[in-house]
């Protein structure tokens, strides 16, 4: 059965990037059920340009405005007003491989409680690769980088979620007008949602300064806080969320697992609390416990 998809995109004054993200879509080999494209006020041609491409297309496109401000409020509009069971989310400014849907819809087919992600290459305005994002090769790789550098293991604009799913875990947080997206992927951690990002690059993320992400960038940094209480709960999760993520670890995860947990427990004062983490992490792997002791004596 053809998974129902409906791809949500955001967008305020993208006239020079809108009818390529758009093409994207259409041009994927798995087609989505619809295309729901929420205006946030623009003031230059992307609106115009989007009814022109509404009128071709083969895929529906449906075209609203956004009740509320910001780009969180957009986003969850969109979801609200979208008739799929599985919701992709795409910036305005970002393009897709080609199979992207295709390639992300199986691993859903066989994990539908799944929230997914694929690799990404970054492009500069004129289109032009300048780099990739992290590459993981395990699921303890996206948890500890979650972990050591608070970031999202992928890019907004490759994520797919079930629309049952999105609801569960709360919706975006209108309240941010910058990293909805980064408190909104913690607080799925937090609530035990299984993560999974595909292996290979079929998002092209733009550098572009002018999209709604980097408009807003200067403001991660005071938006970024709400995120930071969701990634310092994960150390407080209840047993049952912690196991989910525990038992996909091997046991040299398990003990850097451990000792990630009592570094964090550790910033202010050693507490006995990280001294147990640390015994726990020499029960499981001593040699790696010894081997960081003495990093930290040279």
């Amino acid at each position: 059965m053809k998974p129902s998809i409906s791809v949500i995109i955001p967008f305020k004054d993208e006239e020079e990037t809108i009818q390529r993200a758009i093409l994207s879509v259409q041009r994927q080999t798995l087609k989505p059920k619809e295309i729901i494209l929420i205006d946030s006020d623009s003031q230059d041609q992307s609106r115009n340009l989007v009814m022109d491409m509404k009128r071709e297309s083969k895929v529906p496109i449906l075209v609203t405005s956004s009740p509320a401000k910001g780009v969180a409020a957009a986003r969850n509009f969109g979801v609200t007003f979208s008739s799929g069971d599985i919701i992709a989310f795409l910036d305005a400014d970002d393009v897709w491989v080609e199979s992207k849907l295709k390639t992300q819809a199986m691993l859903h087919k066989n994990n539908p409680n799944v929230l997914s992600g694929t690799f990404a290459k970054y492009i500069n305005p004129h289109g032009r690769v300048v780099g990739n994002s992290p590459q993981f090769g395990s699921f303890f790789d996206m948890f500890v980088f979650a972990y050591k550098d608070l970031e999202v293991p992928f890019v907004l604009s490759s994520w797919m979620i079930t629309r049952e799913k999105f609801f569960e875990i709360g919706q975006f947080d209108e309240k941010l007008m910058a990293a909805s997206d980064y408190e909104f992927f913690f607080r799925a951690l937090r609530k035990g949602i299984q993560i999974e990002c595909v292996p290979h690059f079929l998002t092209n993320y733009s550098l572009s300064k002018n999209s709604i992400t980097h408009r807003n960038r200067s403001l991660q940094l005071n938006h970024s806080e709400h995120a930071a209480k969701n990634y310092l709960a994960l150390t407080r999760m209840p047993d049952k969320t912690q196991r989910v993520f525990f038992g996909r670890f091997s046991m040299h995860e398990k003990s850097k697992y451990f000792l990630r947990l009592a570094l964090i427990e550790s910033r202010s004062a050693v507490d006995p609390k990280s001294a147990f983490l640390v015994l726990a992490a020499f029960l499981l792997n001593p040699k790696l416990v010894l081997s960081r002791i003495i990093r930290q004596r040279k």
